[in-house]
């Protein structure tokens, strides 16, 4: 069908967008290891590392948003399968159209949000307080993953729409 074929397409490419799910590792290591650094320098040397903060704020930005997509794509997400299972494939099915529906629309309208955001602090020049780091370029990354979220819950309605029209 059709739209078995569109959502599969719409997923594939999620897939590849998602695979900034690397960057989700790369910051949590840093995150760790900045952690750490700080940790050791303040009990063994009393100076502790600047912009603690500012660093574990953004490196998280990178970390949620990277990782976001990729558990959606892959089954990670929270289900109610114990209601949603017990449910004949047909109301399954429209009960999924439904669910899916909503989250794609709140998903794009953050997207939307934050796409907005990253213009606006890319001109009014915005920064964190102590390290001085440009904020557009972790909402970049969020907006990045949100983007990916949202084609993986448009490819979910899509097959929960096909199965909901299927005769």
């Amino acid at each position: 069908m059709v739209l078995d074929k569109v959502a599969g397409l719409v997923r594939r490419e999620a897939l590849r967008l998602s695979k900034i799910r690397s960057l989700a590792m790369v910051a949590l290591i840093v995150a760790m290891l900045y952690m750490v650094a700080h940790v050791a320098l303040r009990y063994l040397f009393n100076a502790p590392l600047r912009g603690v903060t500012d660093a574990q704020g953004l490196l998280m930005t990178v970390l949620i948003a990277a990782a976001l997509a990729d558990r959606a794509l892959h089954g990670g997400h929270l289900a109610l399968e114990l209601l949603f299972n017990n449910l004949p494939s047909r109301p399954r099915a429209i009960w999924g159209t439904i669910i899916s529906l909503i989250s794609f629309g709140f998903i794009v309208l953050m997207v939307w949000a934050s796409g907005r955001y990253i213009w606006i602090a890319f001109d009014y020049q915005m920064a964190t307080q102590v390290l001085k780091f440009p904020d557009f370029i972790p909402v970049a990354v969020l907006t990045l993953g949100l983007a990916a979220l949202a084609m993986a819950f448009f490819s979910d309605l899509l097959g929960y729409l096909a199965k909901a029209i299927k005769r």
